[in-house]
């Protein structure tokens, strides 16, 4: 970054107006752009039934915009006389969705035809429609709509009139054509992070169905050279120690505080993501006293958290890197090896052999549920060698720190983009610059 860009961004953080730019309904933008545009000038709202009934039925999602049904596992069945009542989405079409804090003018990639319920936007003057994707998922925009839809948190919807009513920043035509074709780049850079980092995922699935035996199977499809011979059958509770909350030290609201208060961590379901542990989350913090009040839970690198209570019943991630005091809540059981190798122990948990044991052991309808006895009677099978062991282990380990690698550098580049999103957008970055 220039050092022009860094002192425009510190005189508009410091409420001054940057040489070459300013002030507007819509916020900050170069003296060249338009600043006196609404919405209204350059979308219109849409309604257009004449369809019949065969063309497929999208749906609105933060993430991706606007989809077919089909591919986000919602399968709504809706008569043939609902759906002509369907509003027709084109390629290029904006739609408001409905309720959202998040956003709620969504792009559509599809023609298709979408519930009533939504408003169809098209647009009514020459611009890039690629920008304005972009531009209605910054942070700024998203405050903005908030702000104008009054009652939004109370369920009222986003209306064209709202939408329509807000002043937009609207650059030259070929400028909003550049600032497009900078951000479709980027688009294109994450979507190559997602493949690679789709395609490591499936690369563990596949070695974890063949490295470890099958039900029935005493060993492996595929075996690292010179070991041989049949697994053992094992007992989970036979090589591991198995700790959770006891009932009578569990905390209550009272024991809840703040880490600036001297609140030590403490790890819920929630800090398990794709079998990784995460504090990047709300996390929750209890006193010093409940924390040594169960020396058994004092959770270190090394250990391996199971999640016996909840609708992530099952998932696991091993512990590392951590740096701070931290315990369990009651929905989570800490696993420690009993001379086995953590990572294979990591590794073989996440084995559709286990999960189809997690599968049939569970309990309870809304709330589902494992006895910590039913975990510990788990089958399980393990080589003879420790060296086989440690190898399997020691593969796995390496996998994950991989995928760990490139899941981290796909979020930094989400990051960059949504930080040279906002700055293109709103004008502070000039493409020329």
């Amino acid at each position: 970054m220039t050092d022009l860009i860094e002192s425009r961004i510190k005189a508009i953080k410091e409420g001054k107006l940057p040489e070459g730019y300013k002030r507007t309904k819509a916020g900050i933008m170069p003296v060249d752009w338009d600043g006196t545009i609404q919405a209204k000038k350059l979308f219109k709202k849409h309604t257009d039934k004449k369809h019949d009934g065969d063309l497929e039925i999208l749906a609105a999602t933060q993430e991706r915009g606007i989809v077919p049904r089909s591919q986000i596992g919602i399968d709504i069945q809706c008569s043939d006389e609902g759906v002509k009542g369907y509003k027709k989405v084109s390629k290029g079409d904006f739609v408001i969705s409905l309720r959202s804090f998040q956003g709620g003018i969504e792009y559509s990639e599809y023609t298709g035809i979408i519930s009533p319920a939504y408003t169809v936007l098209k647009p009514i003057k020459d611009i890039s429609t690629g920008f304005y994707r972009n531009y209605f998922k910054t942070d700024t925009f998203i405050k903005r709509l908030n702000g104008a839809v009054y009652g939004i948190r109370d369920g009222k919807q986003i209306g064209y009139r709202d939408f329509g009513d807000m002043y937009v920043h609207c650059p030259p035509l070929a400028e909003q054509e550049r600032i497009a074709e900078i951000l479709i780049q980027c688009d294109r850079v994450i979507e190559l992070k997602e493949q690679k980092l789709d395609e490591l995922k499936q690369l563990k699935k596949e070695f974890l169905r063949k490295m470890f035996p099958t039900k029935g199977c005493d060993t492996p499809e595929i075996r690292f050279p010179r070991f041989t011979g049949a697994w053992e059958q094992r007992k989970l509770g036979e090589v591991i120690r198995l700790n959770g909350r006891i009932g009578f030290r569990g905390y209550t609201e009272k024991d809840i505080v703040s880490k600036d208060d001297g609140g030590v961590l403490t790890f819920s379901p929630t800090n398990i993501v794709d079998n990784k542990l995460t504090t990047n989350c709300k996390n929750t913090y209890i006193t010093r006293f409940k924390y040594d009040e169960s020396p058994e839970i004092k959770i270190h690198n090394g250990d391996i958290l199971f999640v016996k209570t909840g609708s992530t019943l099952g998932k696991s991630a091993l512990v590392t890197g951590l740096s701070e005091d931290a315990t369990l809540n009651p929905q989570v059981v800490v696993m420690r090896t009993n001379n086995l190798n953590a990572e294979f122990l990591a590794a073989m948990l996440v084995t559709n052999t286990i999960i189809s044991q997690v599968n049939s052991a569970k309990i309870g309808g809304a709330v589902p549920t494992l006895t910590e006895t039913r975990i510990k009677d788990f089958d399980v099978a393990i080589p003879v060698s420790e060296a086989e062991k440690e190898q399997i282990g020691k593969f796995f380990g390496q996998l994950d720190r991989l995928i760990t690698f490139h899941q981290r550098e796909l979020e930094e580049t989400k990051k960059y983009k949504k930080t040279l999103a906002r700055l293109l957008l709103t004008g502070i970055v000039r493409v020329k610059e």
